[in-house]
């Protein structure tokens, strides 16, 4: 703890410790109380307020099947995680022939961010059973985090042979599907689950997306409508179909619907932004000027926001404040060449 204090590098190292031990008479158990008294302990004469791996120190499977993660009080939700690691493998060292453990204890990794090790444990898993399908789908998610998407897709696929009607394998397939542009297949998949729920609003969603990205924006265009009559509260769904509205050239219906998706708590740069622009056109401009400065608020880092209003100053006149407008979107991303030509007429 002195150490720590004195250098005041508490952010840049990892803690572990142990519990299992009695070094006061409190108990060597694992019983809440004991693991409490323990972490408390190590806080205290660390200095911190949290641990990053807190493990047990030579448990009894017995011993592990009677706590909990949620027994300890880690401050980080990585412990719990950590916590679980130390069961599964508890596990596979009594019962090493067991698919389950391995699996359990990817997801546990995932969690904490070894993909490389949750691979593994469900490389593993599927040694002892090739017909788990929780293994394929967990291996499939991997993959995906770690965008390798062709065996990703694979292995949704085959997780959907023994579970043919699972819906978030078929919703996960269908995302890679799309993530790799096979937009036709992920349609198919996402098809097949709205005949099995015709009034889903995150399908009608999901679907809408797709047609989007295949630049089919009829399709998206209904879909993100039924989204709307499905979950009319969604800020969402209203902001879809507002870009798409805007898209297709339908200025009346698209402020409709994105003044919805602020009315109903969008928090997105890019509704005001598409809003400002119609009141731009509708030659509003304190309404445009409005909506653009809320969107400054809201994602500052956002180049788009700077330019747009930027545009709209220099119609007014305000030429200084739009030259810094424009400079700020530079400065945010020099590569958009039209941001030097607008800056260009304002010098």
């Amino acid at each position: 703890g002195e150490w720590l204090h004195a250098r005041g590098c508490r952010d840049k190292v990892i803690i572990a410790t142990k519990v299992g031990f009695d070094r006061k008479g409190v108990g060597a158990g694992l019983k809440k109380e004991q693991i409490e008294y323990w972490v408390e302990e190590s806080l205290r004469k660390l200095g911190t307020d949290y641990i990053d791996l807190y493990q047990i120190h030579n448990p009894t499977l017995a011993q592990l099947e009677q706590v909990t993660a949620g027994d300890l009080t880690v401050r980080r939700s990585g412990g719990n995680s950590a916590a679980s690691c130390l069961r599964h493998q508890a596990e596979m060292l009594m019962k090493p022939y067991l698919s389950e453990p391995y699996l359990l204890r990817a997801i546990a990794k995932i969690q904490l961010g070894d993909y490389t090790g949750a691979e593994q444990d469900c490389n593993l898993a599927i040694e002892r059973n090739p017909f788990l399908p929780g293994a394929y789908y967990t291996r499939g998610y991997v993959y995906k985090l770690t965008h390798q998407l062709e065996k990703a897709e694979r292995d949704f696929s085959e997780a959907l042979i023994f579970a043919p009607e699972n819906r978030t394998y078929i919703a996960m397939r269908a995302d890679v599907r799309a993530e790799q542009e096979k937009f036709d297949l992920a349609l198919h998949d996402i098809n097949h689950l709205l005949h099995r729920e015709p009034q889903s609003a995150a399908l009608h969603f999901e679907k809408g997306t797709i047609c989007l990205r295949s630049h089919d924006t009829i399709c998206a265009l209904n879909s993100f409508a039924k989204s709307t009559e499905y979950d009319s509260q969604n800020p969402a769904n209203w902001s879809a179909l507002g870009l798409v509205q805007l898209m297709m050239n339908h200025p009346d219906e698209a402020f409709i619907s994105l003044s919805k998706s602020i009315n109903h708590g969008s928090n997105w740069a890019g509704d005001y932004i598409n809003r400002g622009i119609i009141h731009y056109q509708r030659h509003n401009y304190r309404g445009a000027l409005a909506d653009y400065d809320k969107a400054v608020s809201i994602a500052p880092q956002d180049d788009q926001c700077y330019y747009n209003r930027g545009v709209l100053r220099q119609e007014l006149g305000d030429y200084n404040r739009a030259l810094e407008d424009f400079t700020q979107a530079i400065d945010l991303a020099p590569e958009q060449i039209e941001t030097y030509y607008q800056r260009g007429m304002v010098l």
